[in-house]
């Protein structure tokens, strides 16, 4: 099965601003993907947990496929036990199956 990476970020605050993985831009993405048979893989720059920006989660931010995400085991899991990209890469047997890179558009991903 071909993978796709998502990276999202790792930062819960940027200086003294609250911050995270804006939930949505993961959510839709994830479950399009998963459609057209792609595995997704979730990660993030330090690995382990990644924190949730607590204002996607509230209105019309939080759709039905964040309401989907956060009740599912699996997604939940990965969010949980994020990989690290570099260690990703070089630990998986699957590598050469990798064929996309997708990094979610908050401003922290790189942190």
């Amino acid at each position: 099965m071909t993978k796709i990476v998502f990276v999202s970020t790792s930062a819960a605050k940027v200086k003294d601003h609250l911050t995270g993985l804006w939930l949505e831009e993961l959510a839709v993405p994830y479950y399009q993907f998963k459609s057209l048979g792609y595995e997704v893989v979730i990660a993030s720059p330090a690995g382990g947990p990644i924190p949730i920006d607590s204002s996607s989660m509230k209105g019309d931010f939080f759709n039905d496929d964040c309401k989907k995400f956060m009740v599912s085991e699996a997604p939940n899991e990965d969010l949980v036990n994020a990989y690290e990209p570099v260690l990703y890469f070089k630990e998986s047997i699957f590598h050469s199956f990798i064929r996309i890179q997708y990094f979610l558009s908050s401003p922290s991903t790189m942190m």
